[in-house]
């Protein structure tokens, strides 16, 4: 079963009514919820023993600390609140069993995951929890609790923050939560400044995948404001080698986060998915996403289950789940991964690629004969624009870290803006720290080229690529979405400016099994249809409707109803009913994904990042 495309922030869940209930002294103290809310989110498995770091470590320098009154850049802190989180309970009691409590920075489907007690940080631990919290100053207040509302994680929230008014004797606490689109645009201008519920599914199959964005100086999905040499010098010491000698390297940089905690791994992912009496040959691949070439219906429409998209429907700009389950269907890239062997498959544009020994020179052949939904000819300089327009500082794509992972030969040149003085009007928006530091300036001083000098095409099928350093895992990060191709219109939008962008983003020009038809329908629905002169096998179904929905029970209900026939989340409270009620169209499966708590330790750090 082939699998290609990727997502990075995950947002929905579903779970039961259930809530672990604080008892102090036989009281039931008294919580704040502002909006309760509702969102979403291959390899050989090793084990290495490591020694543990000390739990009891003295506080780091980070920098500045989040605004609900607790210094979270204070280690202890951080350390306190996940051994005062039992894991196991919340899985049991919450997730009825469906989940795996998380022991490690990645998740057990991948190589070099150790897991079990190899991090006594993230083991329940109440009495040291309770004695490092009382070290770094006890009791200030109200912790505040951030996550996206209308995926279901009121209540495993609300069971942590219970948890720690048991344990550590906190007095109160506080929620806010938003639609998934706000809280990434409140996480992108640091302004979360209590631990904040976030998810990752993998981009490409490797470790660093769930190590450098998320925690590596100035990650794409860094917001916690952590920042360490040591720790980014082991991811890119990894990332530079094969996945099995990379292996190392990444445990190396686990050791690192295992004493830091910027994040708490919570639990890892299940997909937990139904579908209607109408459709048939439902499967799904590694990333989550339905296997739109496969499936089958009675009727030859299938509609599918998703939330809003929160950027433009390419891969260079979609870089969340609701986008990405759209994208997977209107674009194909150059390769595929089989879900079972883990091996590249070669069934979409390329016929084939090599390298040198080095792993420093590759050669991509594509195939002949793909053309884009308007007609025009999927060529080698198809991606290699496409690509030199995702790495182009100034365009500010959000998928553009992506490209500084392969170091192509002359990525910085394409990357680097000059700089400015920061004035005060970017210290209000936390995009400078403080009024004269330099801050980047795109607009005034853009970087000396806008073309990457290491990807060429050579000719119409071949791509010639020339990096800085070894990288073997390059063909792993081609799987995604960012480096899919992109047609002649999307440049002629581009020169027309943003709006003729953002329109070309909600009816995109790909080149995958299915086309739009019309635009998209925010908060309604995406409309698509087969696409005639498709290049690669498939699809069996003449459209595929994806549905938008704010909340996941009204998805369930309309699957259960007749009114959807695909749905990927099945809220956690219905799992039991809908195991009888579908029995074989009842699909789980473990995910490549985890939710975590993140801590914001250095907000004004993190704004200049993302803000």
């Amino acid at each position: 079963m082939k699998t290609r495309k990727m997502r990075r922030l995950v947002g929905a869940l579903a779970v039961s009514a259930l809530v672990l209930t604080a008892c102090s002294g036989g009281d039931e103290p008294e919580t704040t919820d502002t909006e309760t809310s509702t969102d979403t989110e291959t390899s050989t498995e090793t084990s290495t023993e490591s020694a543990a770091p000390d739990a009891s470590a003295a506080p780091s320098e980070e920098g500045t600390a989040g605004g609900d009154g607790y210094d979270w850049s204070d280690v202890r802190r951080r350390q306190a609140v996940s051994m005062a989180i039992n894991k196991q309970e919340i899985v049991d009691v919450i997730f009825q069993g469906t989940r795996a409590p998380g022991d490690d920075f990645w998740p057990p489907t991948f190589v070099g995951y150790r897991g079990g007690d190899f991090c006594p940080n993230l083991q329940y631990n109440p009495e040291e929890a309770a004695a490092l919290w009382e070290e770094a100053g006890g009791d200030a207040g109200p912790i505040t609790f951030w996550f996206n509302s209308g995926a279901g994680h009121e209540e495993w929230v609300e069971a942590v923050s219970n948890q720690l008014q048991n344990t550590l004797g906190v007095s109160d606490v506080a929620f806010e939560s938003l639609p998934f689109g706000d809280y990434l645009d409140k996480l992108d201008n640091a302004e979360v400044d209590g631990p904040f519920r976030l998810g990752w599914l993998m981009d490409y199959p490797s470790p660093g995948n769930f190590l450098g964005p998320i925690h590596a100086t100035a990650g794409s999905s860094n917001h916690t404001g952590f920042s360490n040499e040591e720790f980014d010098a082991a991811v890119q010491a990894g990332d530079s080698k094969s996945l099995e000698e990379a292996v190392t390297d990444y445990q190396a940089a686990g050791d690192i986060l295992c004493e830091e905690l910027p994040i708490v791994p919570m639990f890892y992912g299940l997909l937990q998915a139904v579908y209607s009496e109408d459709v048939s040959n439902v499967s799904f691949d590694s990333f989550q996403a339905l296997n739109v070439t496969e499936v089958e219906s009675q009727d030859g429409d299938v509609s599918v289950y998703v939330c809003e998209p929160q950027n433009s429907l390419f891969g260079s700009m979609t870089n969340e789940t609701c986008g990405s389950e759209v994208v997977n269907g209107l674009f194909s890239g150059l390769w595929s991964l089989d879900k079972d062997s883990g091996e590249i498959v070669f069934d979409e544009v390329a016929e084939g690629f090599e390298s040198n020994d080095e792993g420093t020179e590759w050669t991509i052949t594509l195939n002949e004969g793909w053309t884009f939904h308007d007609g025009s000819p999927v060529t080698a300089q198809s991606f290699v624009d496409a690509w030199n327009w995702g790495a182009y500082a100034p365009n500010a794509a959000q998928n553009s870290y992506f490209f500084s992972l392969p170091q192509f030969a002359g990525y910085g040149d394409v990357s680097a803006c000059g700089t400015r003085e920061a004035t005060q009007e970017d210290v209000d928006a936390e995009v400078a720290a403080e009024v004269g530091e330099e801050v980047a300036d795109c607009e005034n001083s853009p970087p000396s080229t806008d073309t990457i000098s290491g990807i060429e095409a050579v000719d119409d099928t071949t791509i010639e690529i020339t990096l800085d350093a070894p990288f073997p895992q390059l063909p792993l990060v081609l799987l995604y979405n960012a480096f899919d191709p992109l047609p002649p219109s999307f440049f002629e939008a581009a020169e027309q400016g943003a709006d003729a962008l953002n329109a070309w983003g909600e009816a995109p020009v790909g080149n995958g099994p299915f086309m739009m038809d019309g635009s998209w329908e925010h908060d309604v629905q995406v409309a698509t249809t087969a696409y005639p002169d498709f290049g690669g096998e498939g699809p069996n179904v003449d459209s595929i409707t994806y549905k938008i929905y704010a909340e996941d029970t009204t998805g369930y209900n309309d699957l259960r109803s007749g009114a959807l026939d695909v749905m990927d989340q099945v809220p956690l409270a219905e799992i039991t009913a809908a195991q009888d009620e579908f029995g074989d169209r009842y699909i789980e499966e473990a995910t490549s994904s985890f939710n975590y708590l993140g801590f914001p330790i250095d907000l004004e750090l993190a704004a200049s990042w993302h803000g």
